[in-house]
């Protein structure tokens, strides 16, 4: 991380000589490609059609060399979630064995299921019915985000400028290099968020069904992608369109009764009646999220650090408790004082600004302040501003968890890279050259960090220190056991000092159809009801803690 931002500072400072000592006027090359980029800006279909291949290209060309492997709790649930929806199903039934199969941020009862709402499991589903793998769906949400955002730009824009935010999209390096080369998600709220934004923009010029949809599209995403982030965005948003319905309630009204709040209504009941029969589905209670369910089951810690930890429910196995009891409960105890909470978000806002922003985005974002009372700044910063003071109230926070405010800080770039342009010092134009300046630094660290994710890609070696070295082991062990003939059942073993985020029970979501089934090693009688229960299988004995892990074949 310092590093790359090292490497910032110092493009930036050798952008910064250039444009100062550079002699009057723009650059010729500056001028032939602006006017290249306006050709192809200028028509909607080509500039959003090149958004979306440069981010497809950019997400398919590591994937293709190294297919990523799940390694995070969250990815194995989103891809249970994907194959439950790939098989034609919103939950799977409770399993005869499901106690050797619990694990982390999944649901055993009373249906075994994701406990995440649905939104990136869809993508996951439609990128398995389209090619089998679950990975395409992933490139797919990238795309989308990237067009989304190009989309959304232009309803507050001129279309070069879209464009150039549709393009930093594509290429953005965690949006290429983490959101497209992982299962946890993070661009499908982000295209949520856009088409919020940018259905809002056009609606306050002119009511239109089709951006009312648009809206509606960009809410149920959000709600059912990141629902506390989500609902923020939402709310700001719906306040800014009830001041322009009010501001124009002489003038517009019946349009806006046709246009908008009827096919909105309509909309929103929609969204509300599919995302309660979700809840029914997997919890048996349409107003219960699987979320909340899973808490309740196995988390102590309480979602809000104001709140108080929940009593210790009982735990069937060693490794969950310890990651549920002692590793969430330090993580919510830290908080509970002034200078633990102060350090705990200082530590995630900077995470958070060096994973989404840098240096280079950061000086056009901090330029955006030189035109607050312009429309687009002022929705931009109240949605980045809601949703970061809400999560100074989780316990939880994770850079991808701010996927839903990305288009509004694009926005906000956006916007700051156009002041910039238009800078004049003492008579000189030379704002064109730091803005881009700013952009070249952006697009030379972004192709730098591309081409070390392609180098580590193709690569056929896997640093063992890496933290997700134990994924590649049981991805290899996976591959080896798919290519013995038969069926398979891996009991797994965890020695006592095992590290629970390095967690090998997931399964499929048909478990008694797959070739290779993951439990955990219980008590004697209860492993021995195991064996029994799938005695048509092959059964393995893994011994994760060991380096490297050893699979042992179990005598009949």
């Amino acid at each position: 991380m310092l590093i790359g931002q090292l490497i910032q500072v110092l493009g930036i400072v050798a952008i910064a000589v250039w444009a100062v000592a550079a002699s009057a006027g723009r650059s010729p090359l500056i001028v032939r490609c602006a006017r290249l980029t306006g050709r192809c800006a200028r028509k909607p279909f080509i500039a959003m059609a090149l958004c979306a291949t440069v981010a497809a290209i950019a997400v398919i060309v590591p994937c293709c060399l190294r297919p990523p492997v799940p390694a995070i709790h969250d990815e194995f649930s989103y891809l249970l979630a994907g194959d439950t929806f790939a098989h034609g199903r919103l939950a799977n039934p409770v399993h005869p064995m499901w106690r050797h199969f619990e694990s982390f941020h999944i649901l055993q009862q009373p249906s075994y299921a994701s406990k995440y709402q649905p939104l990136q499991g869809f993508f996951l589903a439609l990128g398995s019915l389209i090619d089998g793998r679950p990975i395409v769906g992933v490139w797919i949400a990238t795309s989308l985000a990237a067009v989304s955002s190009c989309w959304m730009l232009r309803g507050f824009a001129p279309p070069r400028w879209a464009l150039l935010g549709g393009l930093i999209v594509a290429v953005h390096p965690t949006i290429a290099s983490v959101w497209g080369y992982g299962y946890w998600g993070g661009a499908a709220p982000m295209t949520g968020g856009a088409l919020v934004l940018g259905a809002a923009a056009r609606l306050t010029k002119r009511p239109r069904v089709r951006d009312t949809l648009a809206l509606i599209s960009g809410v149920a995403m959000l709600a059912n992608g990141r629902p506390f982030e989500g609902l923020i965005v939402s709310l700001v948003v719906g306040g800014w369109l009830l001041a322009a319905i009010i501001r124009q309630r002489t003038t517009n009204l019946r349009a806006w009764l046709q246009q908008f709040v009827l096919p909105g209504s309509v909309g929103l009941a929609l969204m509300a009646g599919g995302m309660a029969y979700y809840n029914q589905c997997v919890t048996g209670d349409w107003f219960r999220l699987p979320y909340q369910v899973h808490e309740a089951q196995y988390n102590i810690s309480p979602i809000f650090v104001w709140q108080q930890p929940r009593p210790e429910p009982e735990y069937r196995h060693r490794v969950m408790r310890e990651f549920y009891v002692q590793n969430t409960r330090e993580w919510h105890h830290a908080q509970q004082t002034f200078a633990g909470f102060a350090s705990q978000r200082a530590r995630m806002w900077l995470h958070s600004w060096s994973f989404l922003l840098g240096l280079a985005l950061s000086i056009p974002l901090a330029s955006a302040a030189c035109v607050f009372r312009r429309r687009s700044v002022r929705i931009a910063g109240s949605i980045v501003a809601a949703v970061l003071l809400a999560t100074l109230g989780v316990t939880w926070f994770l850079p991808h968890y701010l996927s839903p405010i990305m288009p509004a800080f694009i926005l906000l770039i956006i916007e700051g890279l156009r002041v910039l342009h238009a800078w004049r010092s003492r008579g000189r134009h030379i704002g064109h050259r730091l803005a881009v300046g700013v952009v070249l630094v952006f697009f030379g660290f972004a192709t730098l960090r591309y081409a070390t994710h392609v180098a580590s890609a193709a690569s056929s070696q896997v640093d063992s220190r890496s933290p997700t070295a134990w994924a590649w082991q049981r991805d290899k062990i996976t591959a080896g056991l798919l290519a013995t003939p038969g069926s398979h059942l891996v009991v797994v073993r965890y020695a006592n000092d095992h590290d629970p985020n390095q967690e090998w029970v997931y399964n499929a979501a048909d478990i008694d159809a797959s070739r290779i089934v993951w439990a955990r090693e219980m008590s004697g009688r209860e492993n021995g009801e195991l064996l029994e229960y799938f005695a048509e299988r092959t059964p393995w004995l893994l011994e994760a803690d060991t380096r490297p892990p050893r699979l042992l074949k179990i005598p009949r």
